[in-house]
């Protein structure tokens, strides 16, 4: 029984670990796909403020935008399914949550269930017993 508790809490632990990581990376893509958005939106601001873009300019402030919004779609389609795999990884910890929590269960039944055994085997020892 302590075998299974200490496996279930190592379990849980390692679970635990998996539910930090994948909030980690979904931070992670969250923050891209930001500095991606605001570069997007500077790219736009200075294409709006110069009154003439020269050909070369203009070209090549088209082409880092396309870049930039390819970037974007990109980035916010690997935060969706960062946010589902980060989701599935909770419910995992919950059910490794509830699996130790079982198991503590258990093993504090089975140590109650060993110390009444053992009071109920004390009790019934007689002092005037004789041994052979």
């Amino acid at each position: 029984m302590r075998d299974r508790l200490k496996s279930s809490k190592r379990i849980l632990a390692v679970q635990t670990q998996l539910v930090k990581l994948a909030e980690w990376k979904l931070n992670t893509l969250k923050r891209q796909t930001a500095e991606l958005q605001a570069d997007q939106e500077r790219l736009q601001e200075f294409v709006s403020h110069a009154d003439s873009l020269s050909p070369l300019l203009s070209a090549a402030a088209f082409k880092r935008g396309k870049s930039l919004q390819t970037a974007l779609v990109k980035s916010q389609a690997g935060a969706a399914k960062q946010v589902s795999h980060t989701d599935a990884m909770k419910r995992k910890e919950k059910l490794a949550e509830n699996f130790a929590d079982r198991m503590r269960a258990a093993a504090d039944s089975a140590a109650e269930k060993r110390q009444l055994e053992e009071t109920i085997e004390a009790a019934s020892w007689t002092d005037d017993a004789s041994f052979p």
